[in-house]
């Protein structure tokens, strides 16, 4: 089956270079290669198009991360879509390590993401060990979003099913693979095999999202969990004390994984 790499990047000329350095260097090579530009203003356009002129680029302007997504997905002619934040990059066996899940008949793949906190130093990873999430997943999922964009890869039949990601610039990936969630079964590589990097300039930094946009998320996630009939009752229950304990606490969080901290102490993960 054809595989393509959707890249949404908008101003990060030197690390969508990176980020596609990275899929080239795959052994497993993918057949396309779509970067979406959400209306970047430093060149990104022009260096793409001198320095990768067999990327198929493709505008769009203010979109967002979801609908950036959607439309690269739209753009790309393959039946499996792995996706890539142009400030992350790829283990060089990415697509070799996932891509055998779809031979087993899975339609959701995702490995473990290693990621470097530039605002504080750290080192942690997504999914932590122990928090593995695999299978018929969608009460854990509903709990934490335990992967990230750059660590996915899913079928295009799966994609179109559950409508792509949605249009919200905060959580739009948790809605996106918790919509999976609910039709699939997620196959989990354990090892590596992204590298994040989280800055201040990532959507991940409260530089890019306000308190309210994190308390409506979690009260997207509640509509959900209390309107599945997959989902128990403990898990609404953590989802409802989950929603209290942003909106009590997210104006001092400077990124989400403060956040998964505060949710680690108080045992909703």
């Amino acid at each position: 089956m054809k595989s393509a790499c959707i890249i949404p990047t908008k101003n990060r000329k030197a690390c969508v270079s990176q980020a596609i350095e990275s899929v080239l260097s795959q052994k497993l090579k993918v057949d396309e290669i779509v970067v979406v530009d959400d209306g970047s203003t430093d060149g990104t356009p022009a260096f793409l198009r001198k320095r990768y002129p067999f990327v198929k680029i493709v505008w769009a302007k203010g979109a967002g991360p979801g609908k950036a997504r959607n439309l690269g997905a739209g753009a790309a002619s393959a039946e499996i879509l792995f996706f890539l934040d142009s400030d992350d990059k790829w283990h060089q066996e990415h697509t070799l390590r996932l891509s055998s899940a779809f031979a087993r008949g899975f339609h959701v793949a995702y490995g473990r993401t290693e990621t470097r906190d530039v605002i504080t130093g750290s080192t942690f990873f997504i999914p932590e060990p122990g928090y593995e999430i695999e299978g018929k997943c969608l009460n854990e999922l509903l709990r934490w979003c335990h992967l990230v964009p750059s660590s996915l890869a899913v079928t295009r039949l799966a994609f179109e099913q559950v409508g792509g990601f949605p249009g919200c610039l905060v959580g739009e990936d948790w809605l996106f693979f918790l919509r999976l969630a609910m039709h699939y079964e997620f196959y989990f590589c354990s090892s590596v095999t992204t590298f994040r990097r989280l800055h201040e300039e990532s959507l991940s930094c409260s530089r890019a999202w306000k308190g309210s946009e994190l308390l409506d998320l979690v009260r997207k996630v509640e509509e959900l969990a209390l309107s599945s009939h997959m989902v128990d009752e403990t898990t609404v229950s953590i989802v409802t004390s989950m929603r209290k304990l942003v909106k009590e606490n997210c104006a001092c969080w400077r990124t989400i994984q403060d956040w998964y901290v505060a949710a680690r102490q108080r045992g909703l993960v």
